[in-house]
């Protein structure tokens, strides 16, 4: 292989999600969930370079900071691009993104993510750990919303993963570091600027937690992705960004503000294709009660209490993709 291009268009042909490239290593791809090598060649610091060279829009960066960027490789296919250096050279990770985003109809739980993403305020919380398909879903729900509403929507993302075409809504999609300095300055922002919905590429630090309860609070719907590993665990990762003398405040915005939960991890189905299993909390006068007098830990209770919303447990949407035969029955 004689440059980047041709393995990234090679990646985009074998459905390639990932592509690690390090000096004095061989290509290896990831596929799956699995990492696996593609080539005899040995990548080697001018092919990673010269591919930096030719894709960063930024000027005077330098080779000894990490840089982390999206590039735009073709009409279909959008680039997450990081470098860094480690002890053997150069190294570089390519995210594909590919821009064809799925129907929300085609999740096993499309119904209940469509009454979600059909919410005029509130906040709307996707929640996982890496490569857990957040991006994915959070894609989705939005391109459900801008085929159906004929209202204004800003995506904040660092960097922009997918890029919407207008249909009935307006889009504006902004990069953090390109367009704004920091997501909570674009939310602050986007309160001025008559918005509808706000999409928050990832709730990473306090201020942009607090813009985005905010934003829900005067009306906005607010959807964004955050890094934990259960629904409950993101109620509390969402206190606890806050102080003790903070925390009580927080827990009455969150129980009036907090309109759903969607934890999700993926897993390969009984034909080998990449699934999401997900657990759902919509937030009704119980969950709110549970979350403003910090008892969150007996929500899993109401869940199994009442369904009727939707919401469902992890453990049992596995049992449900097994009565249908999408898991195989020793699936755990």
């Amino acid at each position: 292989m004689k440059n980047i291009n041709e393995i990234i268009l090679l990646s985009i042909k074998s459905k390639y999600s990932d592509i690690h490239l390090s000096t004095k290593e061989k290509i290896h791809v990831r596929k799956k969930g699995s990492i696996f090598e593609i080539s005899d060649f040995t990548v080697n610091d001018d092919l990673i370079i010269e591919f930096i060279r030719e894709t960063c829009q930024e000027t005077g960066f330098n080779f000894t900071e990490d840089i982390n960027y999206a590039y735009r490789f073709n009409e279909d296919t959008m680039l997450r691009v990081n470098f860094f250096r480690h002890n053997l050279g150069l190294g570089l990770v390519i995210r594909i993104l590919n821009q064809s985003i799925i129907d929300l109809g085609c999740y096993d739980n499309g119904e209940v993510l469509k009454r979600i993403s059909d919410h005029k305020k509130g906040l709307i919380l996707l929640a996982g750990s890496t490569n857990s398909g957040k991006s994915t879903t959070l894609s989705s729900m939005v391109d459900y919303i801008n085929k159906r509403k004929n209202i204004h929507i800003l995506t904040i993302e660092e960097p922009i993963e997918t890029v919407f075409k207008r249909e009935k809504s307006i889009i504006n999609q902004r990069e953090v570091g390109t367009h704004v300095a920091s997501f909570e300055d674009a939310i602050y922002s986007a309160l001025r600027e008559d918005v509808d919905v706000i999409v928050v590429g990832e709730i990473r630090n306090r201020e942009t937690l607090r813009a985005s309860l905010l934003a829900a609070e005067t009306g906005h719907l607010v959807i964004a992705t955050i890094h934990t590993y259960s629904s409950l665990k993101t109620i509390d990762r969402i206190i606890n960004f806050f102080s003790g003398d903070e925390q009580p405040l927080v827990r009455d915005i969150l129980s009036e503000t907090l309109t759903s939960i969607i934890s999700q991890e993926l897993t390969l189905d009984k034909d080998g294709n990449i699934i999401p299993i997900q657990e759902i909390i919509i937030n009704n006068k119980a969950v709110s009660n549970l979350i403003r007098t910090n008892k969150s830990l007996q929500i899993p209770s109401i869940i199994q209490l009442d369904n009727s919303l939707g919401m469902i447990t992890r453990k049992d949407h596995i049992k449900r993709l097994i009565k249908k035969g999408i898991l195989p029955s020793s699936y755990n």
